[in-house]
């Protein structure tokens, strides 16, 4: 039976129609400030962010099932190159390549190989595409108009909710770590000492950027970089927050570290480290923490916290709240580092070292490096005298004994010691740091989860 021609045409913009209307709820789904549906389920932009891509896939095949059923229409009917050269059908082909540009760059092989790219054309082609887009279909201008209205309110509200003030840039001795103080105004300070484990998003402002090289990218991408990083701690009594970035390939954690580096060679283990003052902005704090349960309550009979490397930066602050305000909680902490030395941010924080570094707290070092906690080291880095004895008190446990803390901590056997302390306690597991990690400590929980029991999970991320 033949097709019918305007049931063909109907149902072919159809498509292209069903798309475009949703593009007001695919542009909310990505907002960071203004994310009406992360305050609605109570969670955070980066939980929201995975219904962004799901939704984000399924107007690719709806815009693509378009395409080529109208291209085909135009071919069939023998005006395809002609109709090609009028507005109407080059500006929806405009879009269609702009679209599949964005759609391949996010892909993850692409985002691994430079995010940066992927960030910006994710940027150019969300403002550009709605005026493409209008000029193509005029019946969706509402929706299109109601895209950019919400994500240019969410940068207004981002705007508005940065702080550009002086911060203090500290390589950390013997590390690829910086350690960075930022000030932030009173009336602010109190939203991160309140919610422990959030974090801010940091960019280096015009004028941090005149030290640096220009040679690898232009000084005025940094207006583009807008990098995530967890709170360590918040000093109320200083008006601070700390976070510890560690050096990798992207451009932000290079500047940092450029920038930390002064007249010092960056990551060396001799010297004290010199501390450089430049500007930053800091925007937020965001993330799903301000949501948590009452993790200190006794909601819970155990608490296992699993940090790698700077994912401490998120379970530490969480510790130190839950014990600060119930000193008997039930929780562990298992915190996995390649060396003592990425450890020593975190004794300098917490003063002496004793309010860190007890009998719940489980380091393990990873790395073959003959490096390890002294008091001099800890004293080069600016802790002064810290007690650090209680790295090693424990030697019938074998935790933090010079050699038996040298390996891999065994997640299945931590999993099982603590699922095994009761069969009706209700457990919550928190993990921040490498995804393998997180994915070994998941299977060995999810066991005990098909056993019956009842285990309330988090694994903190910024990567997809």
């Amino acid at each position: 039976m033949a097709t019918n021609p305007a049931d063909y045409l109907h149902f072919t913009k159809r498509l292209g129609l069903i798309a475009v209307s949703q593009y007001p709820i695919q542009y909310l789904l990505s907002l960071k400030s203004l994310n009406l549906f992360a305050f609605a389920l109570g969670s955070s932009h980066e939980y929201i962010n995975r219904y962004h891509r799901v939704l984000g896939r399924i107007l690719a095949v709806l815009v693509t099932l378009h395409v080529i059923l109208y291209l085909n229409f135009l071919y069939r009917a023998g005006t395809l190159s002609r109709r090609l050269q009028t507005p109407l059908v080059a500006s929806g082909l405009v879009s269609f390549i702009l679209l599949n540009l964005l759609y391949t760059t996010a892909l993850r092989p692409f985002r691994q190989v430079s995010y940066r790219v992927f960030f910006l054309v994710h940027l150019i082609v969300a403002f550009v595409t709605p005026l493409t887009l209008s000029q193509h279909a005029p019946s969706g201008r509402i929706f299109l108009v109601e895209a950019i209205a919400v994500f240019v309110a969410d940068l207004i509200s981002r705007k508005l909710d940065t702080v550009t003030s002086e911060a203090t840039l500290e390589p950390i001795p013997g590390t690829s770590l910086v350690k960075i103080t930022a000030a932030v105004p009173f009336t602010k300070i109190n939203r991160f000492r309140l919610h422990p484990g959030s974090h801010v998003y940091l960019s280096v402002p015009a004028a941090a950027r005149k030290t640096l090289d220009s040679g690898s990218m232009p000084r005025f991408l940094f207006e583009f970089l807008f990098n995530p990083f967890t709170v360590a701690t918040a000093d109320p009594d200083h008006n601070t927050i700390t976070l510890v970035a560690r050096r990798r390939e992207g451009s932000m954690t290079k500047a940092l570290a450029d920038l930390a580096r002064g007249t010092r060679s960056f990551g060396s283990s001799s010297g004290s480290p010199q501390a450089v003052h430049v500007p930053l902005s800091v925007e937020g704090p965001y993330g799903v923490a301000t949501r948590f349960p009452h993790l200190s309550s006794s909601d819970f009979g155990r608490i296992l916290l699993v940090a790698g490397g700077v994912g401490a930066t998120f379970i530490l602050p969480l510790y130190r709240s839950i014990v600060g305000e119930n000193p008997n909680a039930p929780v562990e902490v298992i915190w996995s580092v390649r060396a003592a030395s990425d450890a020593t941010w975190a004794i300098t924080d917490s003063g002496d070292g004793s309010g860190l570094f007890d009998d719940r707290v489980n380091l393990f070092f990873t790395g073959n490096a003959a490096d390890s906690f002294s008091p001099s080291s800890a004293a080069a880095h600016g802790g002064g005298d810290v007690k650090l004895t209680a790295l090693y008190r424990d030697r019938r446990r074998g935790r933090f004994t010079a050699g038996a803390n040298r390996r891999r901590p065994d997640l299945k056997k931590i999993v099982d010691e603590v699922f095994r302390h009761g069969l009706e306690e209700r457990v919550a597991v928190l993990v921040c740091g490498p995804h393998g990690m997180s994915r070994e400590l998941r299977e060995h929980v999810g066991v005990w989860v098909d056993r019956g029991r009842t285990v309330w999970w988090h694994e903190e991320g910024f990567g997809f």
